[in-house]
């Protein structure tokens, strides 16, 4: 049984030290284990980035997978020029905003609009990891506050907001994937993080050693 279980495992391990762009070369010479890599890496990025535009489940997995069969779709085409992830990332937000501007022909959608019997929350997806300060917060009893917070960003401030917590982008990859300059992409994230400080004022000053800037 251990034997088995370690030819299974084995196909991938030399692939862990690679970069995506490389992963995606080796793909494109029909190395199949390199594209079960990339969507180890990416499949959860995608799917809790999506989520946040399409605020269904169900609809946020197809869009995750039709993202990789598009990945799978450009094997032949790709080229190496850039980030993967910010191509990975463009695919999926392209599929995001067509299906959001079809639903709008039928209703009005807004990234405001609350989402009926949600039981998850923007902090259950990120599955503990760091949000630039926040880990050490009580998640349950801010969890509205900072939905509330998200949800009253500028458009253009929350998705290099969700690119950069939810996609775990570089500034680099963002700016690359919305074509906008980096320091334009620092401007924003540094506003959409203040106003996301200030919203939770309250559950911040009671941090061991926290200081209100001012």
């Amino acid at each position: 049984m251990i034997a088995l279980i370690l030819m299974a495992i084995r196909p991938r391990a030399h692939l862990k030290a690679l970069s995506d762009e490389e992963l995606m070369v080796r793909f494109q010479d029909n190395e199949v284990a390199a594209f079960e890599e990339i969507l180890v890496r990416f499949e959860r990025r995608l799917f809790g980035y999506i989520l946040r535009f399409v605020r269904d489940e169900a609809t946020a997995q197809d869009l995750v997978q039709e993202t990789f069969m598009r990945v799978i779709k450009s094997k032949a085409t790709y080229r190496p020029t850039g980030a993967f992830g910010g191509f990975i990332f463009r695919i999926a937000r392209n599929l995001a905003l067509s299906l959001l501007r079809e639903r709008h022909s039928h209703r009005q959608i807004s990234l405001e609009q609350p989402t009926a019997n949600q039981s998850w929350s923007f902090l259950d997806l990120i599955e503990g990891d760091s949000l630039d300060g926040f880990e050490h917060i009580n998640l349950q009893r801010t969890r509205h506050k900072l939905e509330a917070a998200i949800a009253t960003l500028k458009e253009n401030q929350r998705e290099i907001f969700l690119l950069r917590q939810f996609g775990e982008l570089k500034f680099r990859e963002i700016s690359e994937l919305l074509e906008v300059p980096m320091p334009t992409v620092r401007s924003r994230m540094y506003y959409a993080l203040n106003h996301i400080r200030r919203a939770l004022a309250d559950e911040l000053k009671a941090l061991p050693g926290f200081a209100e800037a001012g």
